[in-house]
C-alpha cells in the first residue's frame, strides 16, 4: 500500500480472482468492459491518496496528536492487510481442490473470527462509504462542531474525509489484533458513537450464522469496487451479508440456523445461488465490477 496509489479494494485480494495477477474490469458507468483483455490488479481499486488525511484534521477526533498525512493508510496495512493476506490467499487451495477434483469432503470449517475482522476493516475502506459519510459529516458539524473547533470555512468534503478515516480507525481498533497487542484505544471518548456503531458491526456478525460456499463449475464468483454486500433494514439489523473470498469461495453470514458453520458445495443442481451472488455484486458494485472471466 506504500506511495500515492493507496488500494481500497487490496491487490492479494484482486489476485484471487485474476490469471496471472489480472482480471477483466467492467465499467457499469459505460455498460462495458474496459479492455477485452484482462487489466494488471495493480490498476485497479485505487484512488491517489485516498486515505491521507490532514494530521490536524484526524487529531480532532484522536486522544493523541498525529503528524502523519498517511496514518490511516498505514495503520490498515500494519493491522489488517498483513493478517488478513494469508487468511484470503487460503481459500485459493481449498476452492481448487473442489474444482479440480470434486472432492466434496472438507475436514474444518473456517476461523470465522478472521473473516470478521477483515470484513468490518473493508466495510468502511470503499468509495462507497466514503460518500455515505457525508450524512455523518453534517450531523457532526451541526451537533459537535464544539468538539472539534470548526470554523465556518471548513468544508464538509474536508470533514467527510476525516469521519471515513475514524470509522476505519475504530473498527481497526476493535479487532482481536489490536486488543490482543494491550494497545490504546485511539479515539476520544466523545467521539464514542462511532465506537457503538462500529461494534455493533462486530457483534452482529459474530452471532449470525455463517456459511462457506464453494463452486465445483466452471463458473466463477465475481468482485467489485465495493465487494461486502451488505442488507440492513431501516434499524440498522443486518439481514444478510456476503462476501466472495476467492473466484470460487463465497462466504455469507445470514440468519439460517441450520446452515451456521457449514460449508456448501455449488454444483450444477446449486448454480442459482452462484448466478444470483453475481448479479447482486454487480448491483452492489459502485462502479466496477471484477472477474475471472467473461461469464
Amino acid at each position: 500500500m506504500a506511495g500515492p496509489n493507496q488500494h481500497f479494494v487490496p491487490q492479494y485480494y484482486l489476485k484471487t480472482f485474476s490469471e496471472e495477477d489480472r482480471v477483466f474490469v467492467f465499467d457499469k458507468k459505460e455498460n462495458k468492459y474496459l479492455s477485452e483483455r484482462r487489466i494488471p490488479v495493480d490498476k485497479i481499486g485505487f484512488s491517489k491518496n485516498f486515505y491521507d488525511i490532514e494530521p490536524e484534521d484526524l487529531s480532532r477526533f484522536l486522544i493523541d496528536d498525529t503528524d502523519d498525512k498517511s496514518y490511516v493508510d498505514s495503520l490498515i496495512e500494519k493491522y489488517n492487510e498483513r493478517i488478513s493476506s494469508p487468511l484470503i490467499k487460503s481459500f485459493i487451495d481449498l476452492g481448487e481442490k473442489v474444482y479440480k477434483y470434486k472432492e466434496m469432503e472438507i475436514v474444518s470449517y473456517i476461523r470465522t473470527d478472521d473473516i470478521i475482522d477483515f470484513l468490518v476493516v473493508q466495510l468502511f475502506r470503499t468509495p462507497f462509504f466514503r460518500k455515505q459519510f457525508e450524512f455523518t459529516a453534517r450531523d457532526i458539524r451541526k451537533k459537535h462542531s464544539d468538539k472539534i473547533e470548526l470554523n465556518e470555512k471548513y468544508s464538509v468534503e474536508r470533514l467527510t474525509q476525516a469521519i471515513h478515516g475514524v470509522y476505519i480507525i475504530s473498527a481497526i481498533c476493535n479487532t482481536e489484533i489490536w486488543k490482543n497487542s494491550e494497545k490504546n484505544h485511539l479515539i476520544k471518548p466523545s467521539f464514542q458513537f462511532i465506537d457503538y456503531e462500529v461494534i455493533d458491526k462486530f457483534e452482529q456478525l459474530r452471532k449470525m450464522s455463517k456459511t462457506l460456499w464453494v463452486s465445483s463449475l466452471d463458473s466463477c464468483f465475481i468482485t467489485s469496487d465495493n465487494p461486502i454486500v451488505i442488507k440492513q433494514n431501516d434499524k440498522g439489523r443486518i439481514e444478510m451479508l456476503f462476501f466472495p473470498l476467492t473466484k470460487r469461495c463465497t462466504v455469507t453470514f445470514w440468519n439460517e440456523k441450520a446452515a451456521d458453520k457449514s460449508v456448501i458445495i455449488v454444483n450444477e443442481r446449486r448454480k442459482h445461488v452462484l448466478q444470483e451472488k453475481n448479479r447482486i455484486m454487480k448491483d452492489w458494485a459502485y462502479r466496477f465490477v471484477y472477474s475471472y472471466d467473461k461469464e
